[in-house]
């Protein structure tokens, strides 16, 4: 899904792509998830929760996401930048991941109505 050029966060996008062309944001290019996020799967997986669908708001180029995916998540992943959301795509292709991203601010309507891939979780369990 496209950003509308009408859209008013027009002036975002080129805010947060500056930042990206002169790799301003270090963990925007990281490849390993955020610390809070590894603690935070941590604490679910010690209380036995098996989770089935999360978000990741502000994706950036996908690490949490990938994390995620990669512990039987499905994913949305939202970015206010179609070249995070493209890239994300290719990657999650790529890694054979239930991932789905698309380009738009999260404060406009999400598209919950998309139907995520079957995380690796659901093959398992059911």
């Amino acid at each position: 899904m496209r950003i509308k050029d009408s859209d008013k966060s027009l002036e975002w996008q080129q805010s947060w792509k500056r930042e990206y062309e002169k790799q301003g944001i270090p963990s925007s290019f990281r490849d390993t998830p955020a610390h809070v996020v590894t603690k935070f799967y941590s604490w679910l997986e010690k209380r036995n929760f098996k989770g089935d669908q999360a978000a990741d708001l502000g994706c950036g180029r996908g690490r949490n996401s990938f994390y995620l995916a990669s512990k039987g998540f499905s994913i949305i992943a939202l970015d206010l930048l179609q070249e995070n959301a493209d890239y994300v795509m290719h990657q999650a292709r790529s890694k054979k991941l239930p991932v789905m991203a698309h380009a738009q601010s999260v404060a406009s309507p999400w598209p919950v109505d998309v139907h995520l891939p079957p995380s690796s979780a659901g093959k398992k369990n059911g």
